[in-house]
């Protein structure tokens, strides 16, 4: 049987106590179970850091790194540096996946075409994908 491929879906957190909990069950219930979820709490001064700690106490499947505010980017740069999946998904921690097989469906498509970096978003249920073909050189 072939090895599944390991995703590492990388929230960045910051002042979103009133969302990330919507955010995170979202990605808790993915048919899809390979994966890391790394909550980049970007020195929020909400109790979004909180709420993060508690997931992390009840799936060992999510980390949290607490970090001084860096802005976006670095919240991002920090969860790549962090993950160890194969490939890695963004997801805003004030966003949500509303379909339980979305990362299956992406694990199926990379897995048919080959792909190496693609970008897809949802809109009023209507659901698009973009596939290009790059070579990616990744630097940890």
């Amino acid at each position: 049987m072939k090895e599944q491929l390991k995703v590492s879906v990388i929230i960045p957190v910051y002042g979103v106590e009133n969302y990330i909990e919507e955010c995170v069950e979202s990605v808790l219930l993915q048919s899809y179970k390979n994966m890391e979820i790394i909550l980049v709490d970007d020195g929020s001064k909400d109790s979004s850091g909180i709420i993060c700690d508690q997931y992390a106490y009840q799936d060992s499947r999510v980390i949290v790194i607490h970090k001084e505010n860096g802005g976006l980017s670095d919240a991002r740069n920090i969860g790549i540096l962090k993950s160890t999946g194969d490939y890695v998904l963004f997801l805003d921690g004030d966003d949500f996946w509303n379909d339980t097989r979305a990362v299956e469906q992406l694990v199926n498509r990379i897995s048919i075409t080959g792909a190496s970096c693609f970008n897809f978003f949802v809109y009023k249920n209507i659901m698009k994908i973009q596939w290009k073909k790059f070579h990616i050189l990744v630097i940890k």
